[in-house]
């Protein structure tokens, strides 16, 4: 990760009007992350290298962080620079950084016993409302965008699964093959958060927040619905993870229901979405581990992960059926 200098900084946190020497590292990634306070109110600054992150994306990211947020959704809110703009691109040493400003979020991730039945209905309803109200966004230019799901690196799984994982292999260019097939219509198909696990949500005071949306694509709505329930069993750590997803889903799906129904015909795909997010997880978790010697935590994650790509298994142990009746 390419960090930015001094210089860049300091223009950086001009930009939005902020004492460089107020901001406090966070951590980097892909991104690099700074918090600030200013008036009693906590703040996170995120510089986006240009040669990774492209401009035009990131302004699609923050437009509709923006929507959502004047329009009521539950996301952290996006913050105009000095001259109105919603992201700044500063440059030092022939280096650019795209810059953006969020609200910081107060809460916990929802984990354990945290993952209740109202706290699901509550995660599935706020997905519910952002995919509502997506409906009717639209991006400001031709040169603001987000991406569909097909142009995103992490689902080009052949390139990221192991030239020696063939069964893999072959089931991936199986579910890809049917996802092409699918139907795109304005009932099963658009804007989404793509990764609404619950390291993406906090929890303060009963009231959600969503955060992270970097992975924010065109994309089918009940993929959103497959990855917040898959990420919920995994975070509340249930004693019988099958039972849990059952009621689980019913909690799910009652909220986001109240917000945005989808046919049964989606619902019953939901199998098909959760070894979508399996065999992406997969693919990149196998790419990162080759050469590289794993603790058996890793091992073990890495055959939970396959065993539904290559075998007939149901992911959490749920038919399409269960989807619809439960």
């Amino acid at each position: 990760m390419t960090q930015p200098s001094p210089a860049a900084l300091r223009q950086a946190a001009a930009a939005f009007g902020i004492d460089a020497a107020r901001l406090a590292f966070v951590r980097d990634s892909v991104n690099v992350i700074y918090e600030f306070a200013r008036q009693n109110q906590s703040y996170m600054l995120r510089l986006s290298p240009g040669a990774l992150r492209n401009r035009g994306l990131i302004l699609g990211e923050m437009e509709w962080m923006a929507y959502l947020a004047a329009h009521g959704g539950r996301v952290s809110q996006p913050v105009r620079s000095s001259r109105g703009a919603l992201v700044e691109t500063v440059e030092d040493s022939g280096e650019a950084f795209h810059v953006a400003v969020f609200h910081k979020a107060p809460g916990v991730h929802p984990e354990g016993d945290l993952l209740d039945a109202a706290i699901l209905h509550q995660i599935g309803q706020a997905l519910g409302q952002m995919h509502r109200l997506g409906r009717d966004f639209r991006l400001a230019s031709p040169q603001v965008r987000r991406l569909h799901w097909h142009e995103l690196q992490v689902f080009d799984l052949l390139t990221y699964v192991p030239t020696g994982e063939t069964l893999v292999r072959s089931e991936c260019e199986k579910i890809l093959e049917t996802l092409r097939a699918l139907p795109v219509d304005v009932d099963g198909y658009g804007l989404i958060h793509a990764d609404p696990e619950p390291w993406n949500i906090l929890l303060h005071e009963g009231t959600l927040t969503f955060i992270d949306f970097d992975e924010a694509c065109y994309c089918w709505y009940a993929f959103d619905l497959a990855v917040a329930l898959l990420y919920a069993v995994l975070a509340a750590e249930p004693a019988d993870a099958h039972s849990f997803a059952h009621s689980a889903w019913r909690s799910l799906y009652a909220g986001y229901a109240a917000e945005h129904p989808l046919a049964p015909v989606w619902l019953e795909r939901m199998p098909l979405f959760l070894r979508l997010r399996m065999m992406e997880d997969y693919a990149f978790h196998a790419s990162q581990s080759q050469g590289v010697d794993l603790e058996e935590r890793e091992r073990g994650w890495l055959s939970y992960l396959r065993r539904p790509i290559i075998t007939s298994e149901f992911v959490l142990g749920m038919r399409p059926e269960d989807f619809v009746t439960s």
